[in-house]
């Protein structure tokens, strides 16, 4: 069996030489395990930078309690988070974001609208939501959405998903 290069690359630092011609590359640093895995999934640039020095996730929900349950669940799992009640909101809160979980039904602008509006490349948006409708997911789907999970949510589940997602 071919062994696993090793790297010691700083968090922030640059990125190992060679690591897009070593698929096998295994970071030694845990903080930059997941980044390796995205990087090799995107061409190298801004955006790549980007992805693998950013955690931060925006939640998007009306309801104060999901917000809160959400972003608790995140910060174990050691992302940063920012909160919005409504697509409208949202729309001002996507600065250095890495990714979106949106609600669907919330007033002002729902959460299918606010991926329609992000034209679906910006960023990964996953929505949680009670809704289960095939025509509501796949018009999400269409717009752009990676994800759709079901309400109530088990926290490793979310985590597991977002860690796919932005490492």
């Amino acid at each position: 069996a071919a062994s696993s290069a090793r790297c010691s690359t700083p968090p922030g630092g640059r990125a190992c030489p060679g690591s897009s011609r070593n698929p096998r590359l295994v970071h030694s640093n845990p903080v930059m395990r997941g980044a390796a895995l995205i990087g090799e999934q995107l061409a190298d640039g801004p955006l790549r930078r980007s992805f693998m020095a950013n955690k931060k996730v925006l939640v998007v929900d009306d309801s104060p309690t999901i917000r809160q349950q959400v972003s608790m669940c995140l910060t174990s799992g050691g992302y940063d988070v920012v909160e919005a009640q409504d697509g409208v909101e949202a729309l001002t809160r996507t600065a250095g974001v890495s990714m979106c979980i949106c609600d669907v039904n919330m007033p002002r602008m729902n959460g299918v609208e606010f991926v329609e509006k992000m034209g679906g490349g910006a960023m990964p948006i996953v929505m949680l939501t009670t809704e289960g409708r095939p025509e509501l997911i796949e018009r999400a789907k269409k717009a752009g959405a990676k994800g759709w999970m079901v309400k109530p949510f088990k926290p490793e589940h979310l985590l597991s998903v977002v860690k796919k997602l932005v490492g």
